[in-house]
């Protein structure tokens, strides 16, 4: 049964959509017009208050939906984790800065992942942190209509892979870089809606395998043979 006091569906589908669109477009308009870089290496704080500021925005909106998250655990538990993993990634990149930087990448609006350094992952983590509470608020809104965790499966993965495909198609990004991220969000749907729906603390879970992936992805690219089109 349908939970009559939420929102329906497609309202919350559009307050989640209306926040990733804004936060996105202001990323890329407010902060150059304040004169900050659009990079994560070059304005890592910066870029991470923003993303952070948008996250409790996130969480203040939707704290209705994501009531059955927030009492899986004591707070503490999702903060010690999510810092946990926030530390453990970039030290580990310190290692991996040590390896040549890849060369003959095509520079990009996407460039500043090819030559990440640890600073890369403090803007990212709360990045990240937005992204995955609205993911949960998605595949929570979608849970009190579907029942099936395999349906709310493949209805994310289309609410959720189809503007990646969009959004990597106008903003001109390479077709391996966009195939990586597309595929990757894709395969999100046979990951995120079982553990968030299903698995105590998921949500913490999803955060550390997205931040895991891009860990994952810098050191491909700083680890393997010099890339030129991706």
């Amino acid at each position: 049964m349908v939970n009559s006091q939420h929102p329906p569906l497609y309202q919350t589908l559009g307050e989640v959509a209306g926040i990733w669109l804004v936060a996105t477009l202001g990323y890329y308009t407010v902060l150059p017009a304040l004169g900050f870089s659009l990079s994560y290496n070059s304005a890592p704080f910066i870029i991470a208050g923003y993303f952070f500021i948008w996250f409790l925005i996130a969480m203040t909106g939707f704290k209705d939906v994501l009531s059955s998250l927030l009492f899986e655990n004591r707070l503490w538990v999702y903060a010690a984790t999510i810092l946990a993993a926030g530390i453990l990634v970039p030290a580990l990149l310190v290692q991996v800065a040590q390896l040549a930087t890849p060369y003959g990448v095509d520079v990009s609006s996407y460039s500043d992942l090819f030559f990440a350094t640890p600073w890369y992952f403090l803007p990212k983590v709360t990045d990240i942190l937005l992204q995955q509470t609205l993911i949960a608020v998605i595949v929570l809104a979608l849970a009190e209509h579907i029942r099936s965790v395999r349906n709310v499966a493949l209805t994310y993965a289309v609410l959720f892979g189809v503007p990646h495909v969009v959004l990597f198609a106008l903003s001109g990004a390479s077709f391996a870089y966009a195939t990586i991220m597309t595929a990757s969000a894709f395969a999100s749907a046979a990951i995120f809606p079982h553990l968030i729906l299903k698995v105590r603390n998921g949500f913490v879970y999803t955060f550390v395998l997205h931040l895991l992936f891009y860990f994952v992805l810098v050191l491909s690219i700083q680890t393997w043979p010099p890339i030129h089109t991706i």
